[in-house]
C-alpha cells in the first residue's frame, strides 16, 4: 500500500529518504540565505543533509515553500536546490 502524503514536499523527502542512511548532518548555513533559524526550520521539516534538498523539483519547493511561510520564495531566488546539489557533490 502507498503511502499518503500532505504534499510534494513530504513525498519527495520520504523518497529521497529510501534506503539511504543518513549518519551525518551537512552544515546548511552554507547556502546563500540559510542562517542558523532557517537551518533550524529545515531540520525541523527532516531536511538535515545537501542531499535532501537537492532531490526537490519543482512542486517540493513550492511545497516547502508553504511551510516556510514566512520567507515566500527564497528558495527559488537564492537557488538552494542548484547550491545544495554543488555542495552535495563536492563533499560527499
Amino acid at each position: 500500500m502507498d503511502a499518503v502524503y500532505q504534499d510534494a514536499f513530504e513525498k519527495q523527502l520520504a523518497e529521497a529518504n529510501k534506503g539511504m542512511v543518513f549518519d551525518y548532518t551537512d552544515d546548511l548555513k552554507l547556502i546563500s540565505g540559510v542562517g542558523p533559524k532557517m537551518e533550524k526550520l529545515l531540520h525541523d521539516f527532516g531536511i538535515t543533509t545537501f542531499y535532501h534538498l537537492s532531490k526537490l523539483d519543482k512542486d517540493g519547493v513550492e511545497a516547502l515553500n508553504d511551510k516556510l511561510e514566512f520567507f515566500p520564495g527564497r528558495i527559488e531566488r537564492d537557488d538552494w536546490i542548484g547550491q545544495a546539489k554543488a555542495f552535495h557533490k563536492e563533499m560527499h
